[in-house]
């Protein structure tokens, strides 16, 4: 019956058996996700595949832009750790409201920005290389518009101007049209 209810739930893996069911059950199980749950079942093994794309039970999450305080935070945990920085679920539990991901992702803000400059680091290589071929295919991009423009504009030049036949009036409705009736306020 426990190994129905563990897959239920949830809680079933691979190998020697699935991790057992928290006990007790964390507030809002019932509304998580089967890969939360799962997730959940296995923190104790497997904690940063949990705090990549979860926070903890009853943590209220962040998003969006990283003010001051949490990117002055973000800075001083990185000088920390360093390179030693490869599990982003783990180390998000110092960045209260954000998980692994977003982490992650102001990393390689911070490198595109110009923040993080460790080359050292592969990493910080490969998004360096990656923000330069996207910077480089932008700047190709915008040549290629210009140059269009300035094609378009030279052929307009080029091209003679025609006269426009003047428009012609007509005498009255035509037969499309219902005759006006004009009233007269009282």
């Amino acid at each position: 019956m426990r190994w129905y209810l563990l897959l239920l739930l949830g809680c079933g893996g691979k190998g020697a058996g699935p991790p057992p069911l928290p006990d007790p059950l964390p507030e809002g199980w019932a509304t998580w996700s089967k890969m939360r749950q799962k997730a959940y079942c296995s923190i104790e093994t497997a904690p940063n595949s949990y705090y990549y794309r979860h926070l903890a039970p009853g943590e209220e999450p962040k998003s969006g832009k990283w003010d001051e305080e949490e990117h002055k935070l973000f800075l001083d945990k990185y000088r920390e750790f360093g390179a030693a920085v490869t599990s982003w679920g783990l180390f998000s539990r110092h960045f209260p409201g954000r998980v692994g991901y977003q982490v992650r992702s102001h990393f390689v803000a911070c490198i595109r920005e110009g923040i993080i400059t460790d080359t050292s680091l592969p990493i910080v290589r490969v998004e360096l290389e990656k923000a330069a071929k996207e910077k480089a295919a932008r700047a190709a991009k915008k040549a290629a518009a210009a140059a269009a423009a300035a094609a378009a504009a030279a052929a307009d030049a080029a091209a003679p101007m025609e006269a426009t036949p003047p428009a012609t009036a007509t005498a009255g409705p035509g037969p499309d049209t219902a005759p006006m009736t004009v009233i007269k306020p009282e």
